[in-house]
């Protein structure tokens, strides 16, 4: 599948989808350098500094379901345009956070955001996935989700010149004042663009009037690929954010590389970088191949790299930790459309139960936290390690063709 295929074949409202994932990417990769500068700022402990991604990730176990909810009910419109309001609010709380020097605030802004990038994933992802072929969604959302890597890419850079490049912090607030309300107003101008791309774009579009849907609110709970599914996301995106908040400690470590602060964060973005050109190249070959075995692989991958990088020493270490990215580039587009395969018109109440499971965001790093407070560093590792066990096995055993939902009842 070409780039003018991909051209021919998706909207306008495809590529604007694909624009709001680098929102996602960008919000969600700049994490790992507000947890080294809090925790270099007010000596906080792994554990405490750790809490910026929990309150993040917590906003999707949430604001999942709700978002599921308003897209099914409604429209995908209507959860698109609440997400973007709720992003323009929470990028206002943060330059609040920073002007009082309030924590707390910047936390509440900071579970804005994330409801914000839960509202465009529950709502987007569906949406993606009805507009083309069936069994070319995964490459579709790897397509789209290669857009949510490039932000992946450049906010470590955008937050390390703010954070790190700043010599006062009059400097740091007067940077975030300029390109936070620079992005509120951005989102209420994508408000009108969605409005006007997706004005007759309904979740009634996948023929849910045809069904009785009385009879399905209990059946997703029967559905083997959905359950397993969100235990899946949980571990991938706990390991995926995990990884890449320890990635600068870690590089600093002088049992690795021992870099400076500056140009450890240059490996964070390489970090993202390996996800993104994962990605791109997974669009052209997604869908020519069963999703289950590119998925196993890159699970299996995930495992040995990062146990190479616990059995190895010096800077080898650092640099099989970076390859992750590479290893975890389909794993999220991979999981997604076997979960929600055969699903038919409970898409979107599926998405709002699938995308729950990426609170691992918050659970994984905390625990990988303690791990690094009473172990170190680099030995906390083990844990992402062992928990890429389980995407092999999800990818492994979950069968191709699943149980229809029209069987359910």
């Amino acid at each position: 599948m070409t780039f003018k295929s991909i051209y021919k074949e998706q909207t306008k409202g495809y590529f604007l989808l694909a624009v709001l994932f680098f929102n996602v990417g960008f919000f969600a990769s700049i994490n790992g350098v507000l947890v080294t500068y809090f925790k270099r700022s007010f000596d906080l402990s792994y554990f405490v500094a750790n809490i910026i991604p929990f309150v993040f990730f917590l906003g999707y176990f949430f604001m999942s379901a709700p978002f599921g909810l308003i897209t099914h009910k409604y429209s995908y419109k209507r959860a698109l345009n609440i997400s973007l309001v709720l992003g323009s609010i929470g990028c206002l709380l943060f330059m609040m956070g920073m002007y009082i020097n309030n924590f707390l605030v910047i936390l509440a802004a900071l579970f804005f955001i994330a409801s914000f990038v839960t509202g465009l994933e529950v709502a987007a992802n569906p949406l993606v996935v009805t507009m083309g072929p069936n069994h070319l969604s995964s490459q579709r959302l790897t397509f789209v989700h290669f857009l949510d890597s490039v932000g992946t890419i450049t906010g470590p850079q955008f937050a390390s010149f703010i954070f790190f490049f700043s010599v006062t912090l009059s400097q740091i607030r007067h940077r975030i004042t300029f390109f936070y309300l620079l992005l509120s107003l951005i989102f209420l101008g994508f408000i009108w663009l969605v409005s006007r791309l997706f004005r007759n774009q309904k979740v009634e579009n996948e023929s849910v009037s045809e069904v009785d849907q009385e009879k399905y609110p209990g059946s997703l709970w029967q559905s083997k690929q959905l359950m397993l599914g969100i235990v899946a996301i949980f571990i991938y995106v706990g390991c995926e954010v995990s990884i890449a908040n320890f990635l600068i400690a870690f590089a600093m470590s002088s049992q690795t590389a021992g870099l400076d602060l500056k140009s450890a964060a240059i490996y964070l973005s390489l970090y993202w970088c390996g996800q993104m050109i994962g990605r791109l190249i997974a669009a052209f070959f997604l869908g020519r191949t069963n999703t289950h075995f590119p998925l196993a692989f890159c699970g299996f991958l995930a495992m040995a790299l990062v146990s190479g990088a616990m059995l190895l020493h010096g800077p080898i270490r650092l640099y099989l930790i970076t390859l992750v990215g590479l290893a975890n580039s389909i794993m999220y587009p991979s999981i997604f459309s076997i979960a929600v395969e055969n699903l038919g018109p409970l898409k979107a109440k599926a998405s709002g139960l699938l995308h729950m499971g990426i609170v691992g965001g918050a659970i994984v790093p905390l625990l990988q936290g303690i791990l690094a407070d009473h172990i170190g560093v680099v030995a906390s590792y083990w844990l992402p390690a062992m928990l890429y066990v389980f995407i092999c096995f999800y990818a492994l055993n979950t069968r191709p063709r699943l149980v229809n939902v029209e069987a359910y009842g």
